[in-house]
């Protein structure tokens, strides 16, 4: 029984093999003729970006989205344009071979019925192209459209102008803002202390609170000074470059050692399971402003070096030396 069954499906396969074979051609071509740009879509949304420049309603992010979208249909286009391009070529070539009418308009039948042929198959491939074409230029105009909505709408923001926090006319507004998000900030922390699985949380990261804290803390309060006194020790008598890339690596310290502090310390703040949302906005920007101030604190003392070096990296004076190691907080 079971040969008899492999000698059926033997059959079966021998028989449906040349149509499997053949079935792949038609699907094929019928999928590369259709491979080309929809042009209902591209009509629609041709149609959406006319409306939307002509409004000017629509915000910058939306008109940058639909730009990116008119940007694949050009690409689309472009290359439906160069699709038949060797076609074209070649058909052309068989024109020029058969030369221009005669002027009385007579020649031989078989070559009359040739030019026909090949120039009605020239004006097929030529549709599409010129189709594409067409579409292609609406892109361009359409993104050029939306090109100089967006530049116009910088250039104006570029010229407002924004209010000066040096105009006493708007500090009161700002500490308004200040107290505000403080007391909203405080808000969130008594709710949630208020909250006996948040306390609870509270309690069992107790240990770790701590512990974050005093490393926090010891690393803002030492870790610069340990730095530096490392960093001359090394300097101390040695001139050769090697010896001042070793200075140099151990003067990072002097950066992220209290930044390893402050990270530290907000990780204990997080640990404490009492950050809300505003509080969880904030964080993140202290970090970031503390490594900012940080890094000038670093840099300004190898800008504006207390004592004169052999090179020193601007050429200024003492006076000039201190002013930017003051502004640069250190």
């Amino acid at each position: 029984m079971i040969s008899l069954l492999r000698t059926l499906l033997l059959v079966f396969s021998l028989v449906l093999t040349p149509a499997v074979l053949f079935l792949p051609a038609a699907p094929a071509e019928a999928q590369q003729s259709a491979s080309g740009p929809d042009y209902a879509t591209w009509e629609k949304t041709a149609q959406r970006a006319e409306n939307a420049i002509e409004a000017g309603r629509a915000s910058t992010q939306a008109l940058g989205d639909l730009r990116s979208e008119l940007q694949k249909w050009r690409e689309q286009f472009n290359t439906e344009k160069s699709a038949n391009a060797k076609t074209i070529a070649t058909v052309q070539a068989q024109l020029d071979a058969l030369g221009p009418v005669p002027e009385d308009g007579i020649e031989a039948e078989d070559v009359a019925q040739r030019r026909d042929e090949l120039n009605q198959q020239l004006k097929q491939l030529n549709g599409p192209v010129k189709i594409a074409d067409l579409a292609y230029s609406r892109a361009t105009g359409l993104i050029s459209g939306i090109d100089q909505i967006i530049r116009e709408r910088q250039t104006r923001a570029l010229l407002v102008l924004d209010p000066s926090p040096l105009n006493p006319a708007q500090w009161p507004k700002g500490i308004s803002a200040l107290y505000g998000s403080i007391a909203t900030i405080r808000n969130e922390f008594a709710t949630a202390w208020e909250n006996p699985a948040q306390y609870d949380g509270l309690k069992a990261q107790l240990p770790v609170i701590v512990v974050l804290v005093l490393i926090g803390l010891i690393l803002l309060a030492r870790g610069r000074y340990w730095s530096e006194t490392l960093a001359r020790r090394l300097q101390k008598g040695r001139e050769t470059a090697a010896w001042w890339i070793i200075t140099f690596i151990v003067s990072l310290g002097e950066l992220l050692l209290p930044f390893a502090g402050m990270l530290a310390l907000i990780i204990a703040v997080y640990a404490t399971g009492l950050v809300g949302l505003r509080g969880d906005l904030l964080l993140p920007k202290l970090l970031s402003a503390g490594f900012i101030f940080l890094l000038a604190r670093w840099l300004s003392p190898r800008i504006f070096p207390r004592n004169k070096l052999r090179a020193l990296p601007l050429q200024l004076n003492s006076v000039q030396r201190r002013a930017g190691r003051f502004y640069g907080g250190c």
